[in-house]
């Protein structure tokens, strides 16, 4: 199924509307919220405020009998209210020398909603719970809930270092070539802030286990090189989890804040 040019049109406005951030701002995942590359965080994007991102990298699936795929995500995410956040966006996969009956390309939507169920304290992380859909058409989709905590790790006396870590569980249900699988999905990941404009994201998660399909561990170790006030570079390497080596990936945010929305 191919998805119409409306879902792209829309996300593109977003992103060219799309403004600020710290260690812990509305970044966001290749798979639409707030977050790591891979996976969310406890964090929201500030109400009034959205952040677009383009994610691209190339994906070795010679595992599986294909070739390389070139993956880019468009993805806009926003502050709904003080206790959650939505993101909307498109999706394309392009595939060179995949295996029989896979299509050369696939597109299809990203979407989800994200809820803070507990702000961090003293003693307790803040935590978050959401749902999250991801597809590309023909390939590869699926939904997720997840559940996740953040908390600051620095001491103190290390305040400026900015070490953030997460950790969380996802249920997903997905589809990988037409074979269907459900998982109980744990993660974690730590952001580190190495200067005042770079910052350091370092992820896992468990393995997904699809019947018939090689797979291996997702994770992430991407850099976060906020050039300016309002725009982001993203530089680093991931694995989905469906590679027969890890990718590297790039990428380039922008955030847009408008006061009406408060």
């Amino acid at each position: 199924m191919k998805f119409s040019k409306q879902p792209i049109v829309a996300v593109a406005a977003a992103f060219c509307l799309v403004c600020c951030l710290g260690v812990a701002g509305a970044d966001t995942s290749i798979y639409g919220p707030t977050g790591m590359v891979l996976n969310p965080t406890a964090d929201l994007a500030p109400v009034g405020v959205t952040e677009g991102t383009i994610m691209w990298f190339n994906q070795d699936n010679t595992a599986n009998g294909g070739g390389d795929v070139d993956w880019m995500t468009l993805s806009a995410v926003g502050g709904a209210r003080n206790d959650s956040e939505f993101n909307i966006g498109y999706n394309r996969l392009d595939v060179k020398q995949g295996p029989a009956g896979w299509k050369d390309e696939a597109d299809g939507l990203i979407a989800g909603m994200k809820f803070r169920l507990s702000e961090e304290s003293e003693k307790l992380p803040a935590i978050a719970g959401g749902v999250s859909y991801f597809s590309a058409s023909g390939l590869y989709e699926r939904t997720a809930v997840y559940l996740c905590a953040t908390r600051n790790l620095s001491l103190p006396q290390e305040g400026n270092l900015g070490l953030r870590g997460t950790a969380g569980l996802r249920w997903t249900d997905a589809e990988y070539s037409a074979v269907s699988k459900s998982d109980i999905i744990p993660f974690v990941g730590v952001e580190a802030r190495l200067a005042p404009k770079l910052n350091l994201i370092l992820e896992l998660e468990s393995e997904h286990k699809f019947p018939g399909a090689r797979t291996n561990t997702p994770f992430s170790a991407m850099l976060r090189y906020r050039a300016t006030e309002n725009l982001l570079l993203h530089v680093g390497a991931l694995n989905t989890g469906f590679e027969d080596s890890s990718a590297v990936g790039v990428g380039i945010s922008y955030i847009w804040e408008r006061v009406g929305w408060r």
